[in-house]
């Protein structure tokens, strides 16, 4: 007979606030990266990262990464593919990678003027980001190219899953 693992929650959790981000930014995406905690924020043209406590898990000191984005062109969502590449949605279209985000990201695409909003995978090589105007971007082959796709809507899209 199968019996079910124990389950485990937690009974206390805690707050970490993020030094140098302002108390009215609205951050628009959390992922997890390695062993790094990484927060989009469209307000400082970068990202805010830690690297997590192998003790308790919380994150340690953060750091602004702003290297690779282009200005105006802010990040707004992350893909995680693996434990060592990260894709990145952006305003005006932009579609950027990392391999270290303490070195910053690089541009990989550039899909017209449309800010994309949302990104995300299936794992297995196809990554798609969506946004404004209905704007569609797609790739087969793990972000080593990219095209623009025919939508079903000239309408914000706000959500994506592959």
């Amino acid at each position: 007979m199968l019996s079910n693992p124990p389950v485990r929650c937690h009974t206390s959790y805690s707050q970490t606030n993020i030094t140098g981000l302002g108390g009215t930014v609205d951050p628009t995406g959390i992922e997890i990266f390695g062993n790094f905690v990484v927060v989009i924020d469209t307000a400082g043209n970068g990202l805010w990262v830690s690297e997590l406590s192998r003790v308790t898990g919380t994150p340690l000191s953060w750091t602004n990464v702003t290297t690779g984005f282009t200005t105006s062109n802010q990040p707004t969502d992350a893909f995680v593919a693996s434990s060592g590449l990260m894709f990145l949605s952006g305003n005006n279209g932009r579609v950027y990678k990392t391999t270290n985000i303490l070195s910053g990201v690089e541009e990989i695409f550039t899909g017209g003027a449309a800010n994309l909003l949302r990104i995300g995978g299936d794992g297995n090589g196809t990554i798609v980001a969506v946004g404004a105007s209905g704007t569609v971007a797609k790739s087969t082959n793990n972000g080593v190219t990219w095209s623009l796709v025919s939508s079903p809507t000239s309408g914000t899209l706000r959500a994506v899953e592959v």
